[in-house]
């Protein structure tokens, strides 16, 4: 499973997480009261794709921010479009609805440039789903930052 692999990646790298298990959820919008539960900002994430297939992001949002996918072009520099079912498993060993930066554990490769949006750097903690969408791992922000530098992958900051 998924989530197993991202387990021992955070516990091999010492970066504690708390589990939190809750039914199944597909939207942001679904997910928003189990987070506000857990004390962690509404957030959703957004596999995008340029028209060539070629090119990959995850756009870590708000959870109440509007898909804007012309402003996303314009930070990236590329038209982009979300990323299907296929990219998903391939890229990230994952499914719509359980998307998340843990995810990127399976991108060796690096082909997906990881972004997330200013606000959500100012939360004391974040939380994700662990390509699981029955579960929210909540960490301290501090703890998430250096989940995605043990990656050593560059990553931005998305200001809109």
């Amino acid at each position: 499973m998924p989530k197993v692999k991202i387990a021992q990646y955070l516990q091999s790298e010492d970066l504690p997480f708390e589990i939190f298990t809750h039914e199944a959820v597909y939207t942001a919008r679904g997910a928003d009261e189990a987070f506000g539960e857990i004390g962690i900002p509404s957030n959703k994430n957004l596999v995008l794709r340029n028209k060539k297939k070629t090119k990959f992001w995850m756009f870590t949002v708000r959870g109440d921010r509007q898909t804007d996918l012309r402003a996303i072009g314009d930070l990236v520099g590329d038209r982009v479009t979300f990323a299907n079912d296929e990219h998903l498993e391939l890229l990230l060993n994952t499914f719509a609805g359980a998307c998340s930066p843990f995810g990127l554990v399976f991108d060796t490769e690096q082909k997906v440039e990881f972004w997330i949006e200013e606000d959500l750097t100012k939360s004391n903690f974040l939380g994700f789903h662990p390509n699981d969408n029955t579960e929210t791992w909540r960490m301290e922000q501090k703890m998430f930052q250096a989940f995605i530098k043990s990656l050593n992958r560059p990553w931005q900051i998305a200001k809109f």
